[in-house]
This record gives C-alpha cells, sequence and structure tokens, in this order.
C-alpha cells in the first residue's frame, strides 16, 4: 500500500508480529547523541527553548551581586550620577533625570486657578494647595497642619531635636540643610557684600540688608500692644515678650529665669 506525503504526516504502516528469535536478534536501540541508532522523532512533540524562560547559574549571581552594589549606595553615599549643567550629582539616575527637568526652558505644566506654569508636574503640584488651602499632613505632637510633605518633615525636628546636618570645619550641627550652608561661609575669609555708605562687609546679602536699616530712620515693625517701632523684626520678636509671662532666657550662675 502506497501512501502519499502530502495526504498524510505520518504513513500507518501494517503491523507486524515480530518472532521471539527476531525480537532477540534486533539491536538495541542507544539513547548516546553519537549513536547511529536512535530512537524515532516523535512529530508531534515541540521542542521548546528553555533559554528563554531559565536564568543560568552565572547571570544569576551577577543579578544579585549588582542589587548589592546599588543596595550599599545608600550606606556609603556614593553618588556617580552627575548633572552636567549645574554639577550636583545624585544616587539614582531616576533622581537625575527628574531634576534635569529644572535646567529645561519648557513649562508645560500650568496652574488652573493663576496660570503660572512650572517645569515639572510634582511643582504644579505642590503650587496647588496655596489656592487649596489644603493641609493633609498633621503633627502628632502640637497638631499644628502643612500642606507640603518637606515642611511637615522639617517641623517634626522641632519635637525630635534631630539635626542631621553638620560642619565639616567646627562640627556644629543644624536642623537644615539651608542653615548648614549659610553657616559655611563663616569658615570663609572672603566677605562679599559691603555697605556702599560706611564700607561695613559681611557674609551674606540678608546680613547687608539688614544692617543698611542702620542708616536709615525707617522702623517698620511696630509692636501691636504699645506701639514700639524696631527696624528689625528680630528686635521686635524680642520686645514682645516684655508683654507676656514668657520667661525664655535664663542667668548662667543662678538658673533663675527672665524675659531678657
Amino acid at each position: 500500500m502506497v501512501f502519499c506525503p502530502s495526504e498524510t504526516r505520518n504513513p500507518v504502516r501494517p503491523f507486524q508480529v515480530k518472532s521471539e528469535d527476531e525480537e532477540m536478534n534486533e539491536p538495541a536501540r542507544s539513547c548516546d547523541p553519537q549513536s547511529p541508532l536512535q530512537p524515532d522523532p516523535d512529530p508531534e512533540e515541540e521542542v521548546s527553548d528553555s533559554s528563554d524562560t531559565e536564568i543560568s547559574e552565572d547571570d544569576y549571581h551577577e543579578t544579585r551581586v549588582a542589587q548589592s552594589d546599588t543596595h550599599m549606595k545608600t550606606h556609603t553615599g556614593e553618588k556617580h550620577h552627575r548633572c552636567d549643567v549645574c554639577g550636583k550629582s545624585f544616587l539614582w539616575k531616576g533622581n537625575l533625570n527628574f531634576h534635569m527637568q529644572v535646567h529645561a526652558e519648557e513649562r508645560p505644566f500650568g496652574c488652573s486657578f493663576c496660570g503660572k506654569r512650572f517645569k515639572r508636574q510634582y511643582d504644579l503640584k505642590s503650587h496647588t494647595v496655596v489656592h487649596t488651602g489644603e493641609k493633609p499632613f498633621s503633627c502628632d505632637v502640637c497638631g499644628k497642619r502643612f500642606n507640603r510633605k518637606g515642611i511637615f518633615n522639617m517641623h517634626m525636628r522641632v519635637h525630635t531635636g534631630e539635626k542631621p546636618f553638620s560642619c565639616d570645619v567646627c562640627g556644629k550641627i543644624f536642623e537644615l540643610k539651608a542653615g548648614l550652608k549659610k553657616h559655611m561661609t563663616v569658615h570663609k575669609e572672603e566677605k562679599s557684600f559691603s555697605c556702599d555708605v560706611c564700607g561695613k562687609t559681611v557674609n551674606f546679602i540678608e546680613n547687608l540688608k539688614k544692617h543698611m536699616v542702620v542708616h536709615t530712620e525707617e522702623r517698620p515693625f511696630s509692636c501691636d500692644v504699645c506701639g514700639k517701632t524696631f527696624k528689625l523684626m528680630e528686635n521686635l520678636k524680642k520686645h514682645m515678650v516684655v508683654h507676656t509671662e514668657e520667661r525664655p532666657f535664663s542667668c548662667d550662675k543662678t538658673g533663675t529665669p527672665s524675659k531678657k
């Protein structure tokens, strides 16, 4: 009987019963890949490539090492991702990508309330709370509420006493990074800002502005209780304790509380 290959994939062969002697004399099939005597392949058996689903031991080891190296950066403080524009460095590549939006000229995000535009959606979201008055962050200690998480975190240091920023020169510690940055100019000999009237030089532009009122008669800060006026806000704040029972100062020798 003859079968055409186009009609069937597996031609049906007549069943032949072998005698016991024929079976005994038939050579055994080998599973050795070098042997010419191999079992007939099953055409219906699917050949799967395990390379897409299985990970070799070497690849697994390399992945684990990479994850370990990435985690250790959180302890070592290494910052290999540097901004080519301003030089600021970051621990993670994603943070660098987020930062790079600051240097972009485009401001695609606009406030629906006032029309002010922002470079990042994050900045727009932070700005929107100014209009909504929303303050989702609440202090569990004093109950004070805040519209931004960053400000809330800074406030919590008032209760914890945490001062994570320290000066590498003198060791003085600060609650805020801005305070440390401002302090660092104390260790610089150069004083960049000078008074046009008397020539006095100071480290900060804020200090120069405060100094300039010495040369004017302007007293923009007044006490709501007695009407006394002051040139500086800090002097007004010091004065206000006169009208309260608060005694924030104490004698170094006797410990007696005092208003001044």
